[in-house]
C-alpha cells in the first residue's frame, strides 16, 4: 500500500536509503547540466520575458513561474501540513516553515510568484549546504528517540527500562515514530522538497546571469541572511522552551521541542555532544561559515576556467575561455587593494 500517514509504512526506511542517496547524486549532477547549458538558459529567459502581449498567457515564462511557485508551496508546505496535522504529527513546531531546505523551497517558490527570481543568489549557497547535509544524513528512519517521544505523546504504558531492539521492535508493531519508507508519502516528499531546495536556487541564479551573480557583496549578505535566521530560530527555540517548562504538560513539550536549523536541544546529532545546545550555535556557525568560503572560492576557480557548453543549430559547441585571477577578482566586485594584495601576493594570473 502507499500511505498519506506519517506513521505507517510496511517497509524499513533504513533499507532504502539508497534511494536518497541516488537522488542526491541527481541533484548534483543536475547542477553541472545548468552550469554547462547556463549560457543557453540565460538567452532562452531573456528570449521569453520579450514575448509580446499578444502571445498566449500559457507561453510566457513569467506565468509558468507564477503556476509553479504556487505549486509547490501547495506541495511542500501546505499539503504536507494539513496531511500530517490530520494523523497528529507529534513535532507541531514544524508546521512553522523555518527549517533551512524547508525556507529556502518556500523562498524560491515565492520569488517565482512575485518575479524577484534575480534574488535567488542570496539563498543559493545556504540552499546547496542545507540540501546535502540532509540528503547526506536523511533522519527519516526508525530513531529511538522520537519513538520514546511517540510514546510519550500518545500516553503508552511501557517499561522505562526497555532496551533499544525492544523499542525498536515496538515501533515496527505498533507503527510508531517516524519509518518514512517508499510505501509513505512522505518519503518521496522529503526527497522531491530537498532537491528542490538543492537544485532551484542555481536554476534561477542562471537564468539571470548578470542580474543575480553571487559576487563577494551578495556573498556577505547570504552569510548574514543564515547567521541572522539561525540566530533568530535559536532564541525562538529556547524561548518556547522556557514558556512550555512552566506548562507541565509532556505532550506540549514534545509537540514544541523546536529543531529549525538544527537550533534547538536534539541540534544536529551527527556531530555528537557538539550538535548540541547550547554548543550548536556556534559551533554549526563556524562549520557552515568554513562551507560557505569554500563554495565560494570553488565558483570563483570555475570562473576562472570559463567552461560551458553552447546549442548552437541542434549541436553542442564546447567553449573554454580561461581569465586571469584578476579578471575573476574584479568582476566578483572586491576592492581594487584587496586585487593587488592578491595578485602580487600569490603571483596570480
Amino acid at each position: 500500500m502507499f500511505y498519506f500517514d506519517w506513521r505507517k509504512s510496511d517497509l524499513d526506511a533504513n533499507s532504502y536509503f539508497f534511494i536518497v542517496y541516488i537522488g542526491l547524486i541527481l541533484g548534483l549532477l543536475s547542477i553541472l547540466v545548468l552550469y554547462f547549458f547556463r549560457k543557453n538558459l540565460e538567452t532562452w529567459y531573456v528570449h521569453k520575458n520579450q514575448i509580446q502581449f499578444k502571445v498566449s498567457l500559457f507561453y510566457r515564462v513569467k506565468n509558468w513561474f507564477i503556476f509553479i511557485g504556487v505549486l509547490i508551496w501547495f506541495f511542500s508546505y501546505i499539503s504536507r501540513t494539513i496531511l500530517l496535522e490530520i494523523n497528529d504529527y507529534i513535532y507541531k513546531w514544524e508546521y512553522l516553515p523555518l527549517h533551512l531546505c524547508r525556507l529556502i523551497v518556500l523562498i524560491c517558490a515565492s520569488l517565482m510568484i512575485f518575479n524577484r527570481t534575480n534574488w535567488a543568489k542570496y539563498i543559493v549557497i545556504p540552499g546547496f549546504l542545507g540540501s546535502i547535509l540532509a540528503l547526506s544524513f536523511p533522519q527519516i528512519g526508525f530513531d529511538a528517540g522520537i519513538v520514546m517521544d511517540d510514546i510519550e505523546f500518545q500516553g503508552i504504558k511501557v517499561d522505562q527500562n526497555v532496551s533499544e531492539s525492544e523499542l525498536m521492535n515496538l515501533a515496527k508493531t505498533k507503527n510508531l515514530g517516524i519509518n518514512w519508507a517508499p510505501d509513505n508519502y512522505f518519503f518521496w516528499e522529503f526527497i522531491f522538497s530537498h532537491l528542490l531546495s538543492l537544485v532551484l536556487p542555481f536554476f534561477l541564479t542562471f537564468i539571470n546571469g548578470k542580474n543575480s551573480k553571487l559576487d563577494i557583496k551578495s556573498f556577505w549578505k547570504s552569510i548574514l541572511f543564515t547567521f541572522l535566521m539561525a540566530s533568530f530560530t535559536f532564541f525562538l527555540s529556547w524561548i518556547i522552551e522556557k514558556i512550555i517548562e512552566n506548562q507541565g504538560d509532556n505532550r506540549l513539550k514534545i509537540a514544541w521541542n523546536g529543531n529549525w536549523f538544527y537550533m534547538g536541544k536534539d541540534g544536529q546529532p551527527t556531530i555528537g555532544e557538539l550538535g548540541k545546545w547550547p554548543w550548536n550555535f556556534p559551533v554549526l556557525t563556524i562549520i557552515f561559515l568554513f562551507a560557505f568560503f569554500i563554495v565560494f572560492f570553488t565558483k570563483m576557480f570555475l570562473e576562472k576556467l570559463n567552461f560551458y557548453l553552447l546549442i548552437v543549430n541542434s549541436k553542442i559547441e564546447i567553449k573554454c575561455k580561461p581569465k586571469s585571477w584578476k579578471q575573476v577578482l574584479s568582476q566578483n566586485n572586491l576592492s581594487q587593494k584587496w586585487i593587488k594584495l592578491l595578485t602580487k601576493s600569490k603571483n596570480l594570473n
